[in-house]
């Protein structure tokens, strides 16, 4: 995408321009800012009488206003992520390359970068709302679903962000963070036109990119997410190569498109989009030459066993009659029993 940095350079300076300045205090000023905090927001705050108080002054990137912000300890589960946020919530799996490290991270070394937060309107079912940092709160929840002892999660509190600044907060930490997928933002594109029909130019001029650029991240969007969900990370569907798929899909019918996704199923997940596209043309050729492919009639056979035992029998994509046995779970001697099972079954058949 071409790149335009006006744009681009306002929303880091937001953040750049906001670095924490941290002091110490003693315990009564700790428990009296505290107390002013808890009683603005009616929430209850982290900090423990006794410790240090980090604190971060923060200036508001379009009011201009300087708040006061300070680190407390709060559960994920009462954090709702912000609707400002790019990140499709929806995508974070635990099985992520990316997420898995950062809760790898977060085991060895605890959780370095506290996330930003305000507080929820009241009567909201959440107490939180995160401006950024929506990944680091679903690596700790994630954590937490493992037992053992529970974790908390570090956030700076803010009690005063109004929406206009709480946007440009949420999208400069989105900017300066590489680890938002194209097809993330493609949605984020198609959300905010259809909000916003004459919002284009600002949003090329936030985005940093041109007019071609929004167009083929409008296409990247129609994609369905039920493909993006097929690779091992959001992140390995590229731009252009998403972009692409996004239009192979639209010129199927949408029986052709079920049948399609039906057959890349049995292959997920995807490391790389060159291996999706492959396997995208593949099936497509043969479903509309009416060849027998992946997505034919018991293209795929599950077989549970005792003790973890698994046995997966797939069709081949591109010979109708031949298949493929993936066994699991089995040790030298289930093996061998297995063995003279089928050599007893073919006598038969």
């Amino acid at each position: 995408m071409g790149s335009k940095n006006t744009g681009r350079n306002r929303l880091v300076d937001a953040v750049c321009s906001s670095q924490p300045e941290r002091q110490h205090d003693d315990v009564a000023k700790q428990r009296n800012v505290a107390s002013k905090l808890q009683s603005t927001s009616e929430l209850t705050l982290g900090p423990v009488p006794g410790r240090r108080v980090e604190r971060m002054y923060l200036k508001l990137p379009l009011s201009k206003v300087v708040i006061e912000c300070v680190t407390i300890s709060i559960d994920p589960d009462e954090c709702k992520v912000s609707n400002f946020i790019y990140r499709h919530q929806g995508l974070l799996r635990a099985t992520d390359p990316q997420v898995k490290s950062l809760m790898r991270s977060i085991l060895k070394n605890g959780q370095r970068e506290p996330i930003l937060v305000r507080p929820m309107p009241a009567g909201s079912p959440q107490k939180y709302e995160v401006l950024y940092g929506s990944r680091r709160r679903f690596a700790v929840s994630e954590l937490n679903k493992r037992g053992g002892e529970k974790l908390s999660l570090r956030a700076w509190f803010c009690s005063s962000v109004p929406d206009i600044d709480a946007r440009i907060l949420a999208r400069a930490e989105n900017e300066m963070r590489v680890d938002i997928s194209p097809w993330e933002n493609a949605i984020y594109v198609s959300t905010y036109l259809a909000e916003n029909p004459t919002g284009q130019l600002i949003l090329e001029e936030e985005l940093g990119v041109d007019s071609c650029a929004i167009s083929m991240l409008l296409m990247l969007s129609t994609l369905p997410e039920a493909v993006v969900r097929m690779m091992v990370s959001p992140n390995a569907l590229t731009f252009e190569g998403g972009y692409q798929l996004a239009k192979a899909f639209r010129d199927l019918n949408e029986d052709q498109q079920d049948r399609i996704l039906k057959a890349l199923s049995v292959q997920q997940p995807f490391n790389t989009t060159a291996q999706i596209r492959r396997a995208f043309r593949n099936e497509s050729e043969m479903l509309l030459s009416g060849k027998p492919g992946v997505c034919a009639k018991n293209d795929k056979i599950v077989i549970e066993g005792k003790d973890g035992a698994q046995i997966i029998i797939t069709r081949h994509r591109t010979e109708g009659n031949r298949y493929i046995m993936d066994i699991t779970g089995f040790d030298e001697g289930r093996l061998t029993k297995l063995i003279e099972s089928l050599k007893e079954a073919l006598q038969i058949f």
